[in-house]
């Protein structure tokens, strides 16, 4: 029986500030830059892209505007141009965290776990101590059917953040999952208390996900 992995992952937000600029990016391409943002926040998605087209047009490797159009197309489901806009962020920038991350969940998304491990490998060498970066490899990890490595990733979540509920629920589905793998319906329930413990963690944390499990596995 193959447990279903919580879904906690979340596309990051994009940054609407205009105080930082990126790469490829200068002061007079601000004012264009803002106004897409306001338009994006008045609802106004089609004037918003519109004008990050035209910035991008002049400036190919302006990250920021491949970035927010990226998002927008994220917030109108078009996953297939997020995908292409996040790769061209990527070629421009190849170390950017935001489309590391968001490239990664759509390839996710598609079933495209080798090339999500990818993405999700470049984000943790950038930053090797966000808990977040190791808890999305877990993820994918569990999705492609590799329990004990998604254990190894989970585990390290946890070494970084021990307060996050979502990091115990899966790695403990992950465990269930690795006794199950081989064709065993349903494991004793002697066999699941090291995964019992990270899922009744994750309930006194707050996390509803795992009642069931934890009615079937646990004692």
């Amino acid at each position: 029986m193959k447990i279903r992995y919580a879904a906690f992952l979340l596309f990051q937000i994009a940054m609407l500030s205009f105080a930082v600029q990126s790469s490829g990016q200068v002061a007079s391409e601000q004012p264009t830059y803002q106004s897409a943002v306001n338009f994006f926040n008045q609802g106004n998605d089609e004037k918003a892209i519109t004008l990050l087209n035209e910035l991008i047009e002049k400036h190919p490797e302006n990250t920021q505007a491949l970035s927010m159009r990226a998002f927008i197309f994220l917030t109108l489901g078009e996953k297939q141009k997020a995908l292409e806009s996040y790769t061209a962020v990527l070629n421009a920038d190849p170390s950017h965290l935001d489309a590391l991350t968001n490239r990664a969940l759509i390839y996710m998304e598609n079933e495209s776990y080798m090339a999500a491990l990818s993405d999700l490998n470049k984000r943790i060498a950038e930053t090797p101590k966000d808990w977040s970066a190791h808890f999305d490899k877990g993820y994918c990890l569990g999705l492609q059917g590799e329990h004990q490595e998604a254990i190894d990733s989970f585990t390290k979540s946890i070494e970084l953040n021990d307060s996050h509920a979502g990091s115990y629920a899966n790695r403990g589905f992950s465990k269930i999952n690795l006794l199950t793998k081989d064709g065993l319906i349903r494991p004793a329930k002697s066999q699941c208390v090291d995964a019992c413990r990270d899922l009744q963690r994750a309930q006194a944390m707050g996390d509803t996900t795992v009642v069931q499990m934890i009615e079937l596995y646990c004692e």
